[in-house]
């Protein structure tokens, strides 16, 4: 088997059960803090509590579920890499000659 072809079964078995983050690593940050957000506001209405006097501590959690999106995308790539490596791994190697006629 040529090593293309093994590179890209590897791919597309690791793609299955560790797929590969598919936008960028600011966009995961980006999608964090209107989740943040949304979840900040539905327990502050749940709770009858005001948001603004806790703008301060709002604005650094909602710097803190950037840095969350930004560690989630990082942990899915790097996830995915280490599929794609074992699987890669796990398939048989092309040996030298093979394939080729004896001269």
């Amino acid at each position: 088997m040529r090593f293309e072809q093994r590179k890209n079964d590897a791919l597309n078995a690791a793609s299955r059960y560790a797929p590969a983050p598919r936008e960028s690593t600011m966009m995961y940050g980006i999608v964090g803090i209107p989740l943040f957000g949304v979840g900040a506001q539905g327990i502050s209405r749940f709770h009858d509590v005001p948001m603004l006097p806790h703008m301060a501590l709002l604005g650094i959690c909602a710097a803190a579920s950037f840095v969350i999106g930004v560690w989630l995308r990082r942990t899915r790539k790097s996830r995915h890499i280490r599929a794609y490596r074992a699987d890669l791994d796990q398939q048989p190697a092309a040996h030298a000659g093979q394939g080729k006629k004896a001269c």
